[in-house]
């Protein structure tokens, strides 16, 4: 690596996605109804580029899933539009 070479790292809220892949320059509708999941999508909108990270379950059973419970390789995420329902 180059010494003018530098990597930057960012932390981005975490939306796990259950049975469903997000790939680059997909572009589809998600809801969120947990509260991790809300609160990330909360977060994301609070930032100035609305950027989240969309990471697969391992298990859709899991309610609350933690570390373990997502693969390890997900998608950067834009969110471009935002409707609440109740």
């Amino acid at each position: 690596m180059n010494t003018q070479d530098t990597i930057q790292v960012r932390e981005l809220p975490v939306f796990p996605l259950r049975n469903t892949l997000l790939f680059p320059f997909m572009v589809g509708p998600f809801s969120a109804g947990r509260r991790a999941s809300i609160a990330a999508i909360e977060a994301a909108l609070a930032s100035e580029d609305k950027l989240l990270l969309v990471v697969a379950q391992r298990d859709a059973g899991v309610e609350e899933p933690r570390g373990d419970d997502l693969f390890t390789v997900g998608t950067k995420a834009v969110i471009k539009r935002m409707a609440r329902s109740e």
